[in-house]
């Protein structure tokens, strides 16, 4: 048998399962800046599980809740900063599926060690970096849209998505932004 018919046979196969939870993997960056300067994207790996709410699998399930882990590369900044380099987060979306097309949109909130703004030296006369930095918090809030997700039988694919939050310890100090290019996930 070859590996074309074996994958014909996996991708035509029904599911004995609802379809219901929803484990993805994906790869984007991650960036926060303060009022004076902005820190450089961080390449992140995103692993996360969502699971749909409601009881038919065919009504297309509208709200979804769920978890996940992001992780870069460690800071190397002089200033004090967090040093474990990893997000752990909570979504609430809302999905709408139309064919193939599912996009969804929602709220995230999270704890993040990805947080340093850069160490480039401030052109002003007074450095005032790290106090910069310490008011950038750890916990955030965000607002997520992934309009271009593909979601066909058990296969999802995830093409760029936004995300757009600031930190609460001071609210609104500081802005996270996160772009994510591709996820790719199974429905079970």
């Amino acid at each position: 048998m070859s590996w074309a018919t074996l994958a014909l046979l996996v991708a035509t196969a029904q599911l004995p399962w609802d379809g219901g939870n929803e484990i993805s993997a994906g790869i984007g960056t991650v960036s926060y800046s303060g009022f004076f300067r902005g820190g450089s994207p961080v390449l992140t790996g995103v692993i996360a599980y969502h699971r749909f709410l409601g009881e038919d699998a065919e009504s297309g399930r509208p709200v979804r809740i769920g978890l996940g882990f992001r992780f870069g590369q460690p800071n190397t900044s002089p200033l004090p900063t967090p040093r474990f380099p990893l997000e752990i987060f909570l979504q609430l979306q809302l999905s709408a599926r139309i064919g193939l097309w599912e996009p969804v949109v929602g709220p995230e909130a999270g704890m993040s060690g990805l947080t340093e703004l850069g160490r480039a030296p401030s052109p002003r006369p007074w450095d005032m970096s790290a106090l910069e930095q310490t008011r950038v918090g750890l916990a955030y809030v965000a607002f997520t849209a992934s309009p271009f997700r593909l979601h066909w039988r058990w296969l999802v694919v995830e093409g760029p998505s936004l995300t757009l939050g600031t930190t609460l310890t001071p609210a609104g100090a500081s802005t996270r932004t996160e772009l994510s290019f591709l996820s790719v996930g199974v429905t079970l």
